[in-house]
């Protein structure tokens, strides 16, 4: 299954069925990376904010975890969304939090390995 930002790629380079999208596809992914890219998952940092935390939670369905800190410039105590989203939804909800906030501090590191509800265990 390709992911939606390689289907738009794809069909920006001509490819329309689907074969042809896999031909395209073999040229732009190599074959051992194909697997890895598709289960690619991205941690998500974002200074909190109530309605970003309800769009990730009722809109995109995944769960949060706020973290609780101090911002180390104005000393100022700080909560902290934390959430881990598959690759292929990056940019909609990244999208979709600076619609919110246009300003969002957002941090996004790559995530090798996610154990737990929701990835590993049937989410409840």
């Amino acid at each position: 299954t390709l992911m939606y930002e390689e289907k738009k790629l794809l069909k920006g380079m001509g490819a329309v069925s689907r074969e042809d999208a896999e031909v395209a596809a073999q040229s732009i992914f190599p074959e051992d990376e194909d697997a890895e890219i598709m289960h690619l998952k991205r941690k998500v940092l974002i200074v909190e904010d109530e309605e970003i935390n309800r769009l990730i939670v009722s809109e995109f369905h995944r769960g949060t975890t706020i973290l609780y800190g101090e911002g180390g410039y104005r000393r100022e105590n700080t909560k902290i969304i934390q959430t881990v989203i598959p690759q292929r939804s990056l940019f909609t909800i990244r999208e979709r939090i600076l619609k919110i906030d246009p300003q969002a501090f957002i941090v996004i590191n790559s995530v090798s390995e996610v154990n737990g509800r929701g990835f590993t265990l049937k989410a409840s």
